[in-house]
């Protein structure tokens, strides 16, 4: 319950854009209220949570820049990025990995970034509150699971105090001047400059419908290893709902014309798969007026990712649902493989699951396509985690059923293995998992070293698979 009055919580917390979570619901409305409670103004001044606030990028670039929380108070602006992660977190030079083997961006670098895009807006030489003095603009990262499981292997990355968790640390950081750019010399607001800013942020927030083709943006979607992810309507089509992929290549490809027009035909290749098992595309298009970013329009997800579905499991799954999964994987592969695609990246983050129990294999971003070059260039492995084929990690242009069914199995092995959440596979563990020796058998050959010791076809893992039920 509550320590003080909801009224008084309402007008600390200031939400910007419903369109990323509702009121009262997520990791940052949990972390806003928590704030809430807990800061004190007597110490802090007058305070404001401004929360999923958008910061626009600019003319030159595409949508804006998502905040989770906006903290302002007497000490400074203080820029949160709350992560609901779970399993091990490890900082390291441009890049972070989750979960063991999730590979992120490197998250303090991005928000370095948005501390000074904000403070350049707000504070800078043409900035709307320039006049208010040297203010701080201090970016936190705080893990929801807590600090137990992150560890900092980086070497730029020296701010490791910058990451906390919801605790009194949290609440000690934001009643200081320890983390301020100039320390103690920073400019000290007064009340009056805190609800300035407040205002003026709250008022030029990018919170306007954003259109992209014939399509509205809606909310944000859990991302994936190239693209960004929205939920979105058809504005043509009796506002019919879709799923809306955005890419954004530079990163990749440094903007190779030849590098980008292989992506642009393999993604209209993957477009033709039509199958019950497999998400349907239907649309791909490029960005009016930017020659490096794609959207791909998509049937609406109306459920969960597999790894969402895992992570909520407290009790290991029977076999008969473990099959549930992975029967209708094979349907996807042997429609795909038959079409010569193979997908490189089959995850518990490309499988979904529908409201009504149907799975699809979606984001065949990294698939290899037979007698097409992608944006994988030879050589180079777009992706790298536990389900990866070893084959792959030699020669990432090797792709075939054999390394799909690899990672199938290994897909496999995250499912026997739940509850808990194994960062490794170890073919010699597969005997103590709780599934039939039969069942054990079929697994070790998928995830067999050689490719030739694996199955040939996804029919007949299909087969074998249907022999356990039997």
């Amino acid at each position: 319950m509550s320590l003080i009055a909801k009224s008084e919580l309402e007008k600390r917390i200031i939400p910007c854009s419903q369109r990323f979570g509702q009121k009262g619901e997520g990791a940052e409305w949990y972390t806003a209220s928590y704030l809430a409670e807990n800061l004190n103004p007597r110490k802090v001044g007058d305070f404001r949570i401004l929360i999923n606030y958008n910061l626009e990028r600019g003319q030159d670039k595409v949508g804006s820049l998502e905040i989770d929380l906006l903290v302002i108070n007497r000490y400074g602006i203080f820029l949160i990025e709350v992560k609901d992660w779970r399993g091990e977190i490890v900082a390291y030079d441009g890049f972070w990995l989750q979960g063991g083997g999730k590979k992120l961006d490197d998250v303090f670098g991005v928000l370095e970034y948005k501390s000074k895009k904000l403070h350049s807006k707000l504070f800078g030489n043409n900035g709307e509150l320039k006049d208010i003095g040297n203010v701080s603009v201090v970016g936190l990262i705080v893990l929801r699971q807590g600090l137990q499981r992150f560890r900092n292997e980086s070497k730029n990355f020296t701010n490791s105090k910058n990451v906390l968790d919801i605790s009194p640390r949290l609440i000690l950081a934001l009643n200081s001047s320890d983390f301020l750019h100039k320390g103690s010399n920073s400019y000290i607001l007064q009340d009056q400059d805190i609800q300035r800013i407040s205002n003026t942020l709250y008022h030029s927030h990018e919170d306007g419908a954003l259109i992209v083709g014939h399509y509205r943006i809606e909310k944000e979607l859990l991302p994936g290893e190239l693209f960004d992810a929205y939920e979105g309507i058809n504005t043509t089509i009796d506002n019919k709902r879709v799923r809306i992929k955005c890419y954004k290549l530079p990163h990749i490809t440094n903007n190779d014309k030849t590098v980008i027009e292989n992506f642009e035909r393999s993604a209209r290749a993957v477009s033709t798969l039509d199958h019950t098992n497999i998400l349907q595309t239907y649309d791909f298009f490029q960005h009016p007026n930017r020659a490096d970013v794609y959207y791909e329009i998509t049937e609406p997800i109306n459920g969960k990712r597999l790894d969402e579905v895992m992570e909520q499991c407290d009790l290991p799954l029977h076999l008969a649902e473990q099959l549930s999964y992975l029967k209708p994987l094979c349907n996807a592969l042997a429609h795909a493989h038959a079409q010569g695609i193979y997908h490189r990246n089959i995850s518990p983050e490309t499988v979904f699951i529908t409201k009504s129990g149907r799975v699809k294999l979606a984001d065949f971003d990294f698939a290899k396509m037979v007698g097409l070059l992608t944006i994988a260039t030879p050589g180079q492995l777009l992706v790298d985690n536990i389900l990866t084929a070893p084959e792959l990690r030699r020669n990432p242009s090797s792709a075939s059923s054999m390394s799909d069914i690899y990672s199938l199995g290994g897909l496999w092995y995250l499912l026997a293995s739940l509850p808990d959440h194994p960062t490794r596979i170890e073919l010699e563990k597969i005997r103590y998992l709780n599934i039939p020796e039969k069942a054990q058998l079929l697994m070790a050959r998928m995830l067999s070293e050689k490719p030739n010791d694996r199955f040939r076809s996804t029919e007949d893992i299909l087969k074998s698979m249907n022999d356990l039920d039997a």
